[in-house]
């Protein structure tokens, strides 16, 4: 937990105008947390379950976004990730 939230906050830190790294940095965060975390916490603070369960959808629904977005920072068919970071790394303009 501790290793991906401190990756999480030098990649909020250093990139916070980019809206693809800031998704990557609240990914980290949610899921860097462990497996029974969530559980764990509605079961210690029962008025808190309603705000846990959110907490632990998004956090698993954050990785589709992320699968298509993340390679090129725009729209990409996940296959194709390395095609289109390369295309827009080396691009002519």
């Amino acid at each position: 937990m501790v290793v991906c939230s401190a990756v999480a906050a030098l990649i909020f830190w250093q990139r916070s105008d980019e809206l693809v790294l800031l998704l990557l940095s609240l990914f980290l965060v949610l899921n860097g947390s462990g497996g029974n975390f969530y559980s764990e916490l509605s079961q210690a603070i029962p008025a808190w379950s309603l705000a846990v369960a959110f907490l632990a959808y998004l956090s698993t629904t954050l990785f589709v976004p992320l699968f298509y977005l993340f390679p090129a920072g725009r729209g990409c068919w996940p296959p194709c990730g390395p095609c289109c970071s390369f295309s827009t790394t080396f691009s002519p303009t």
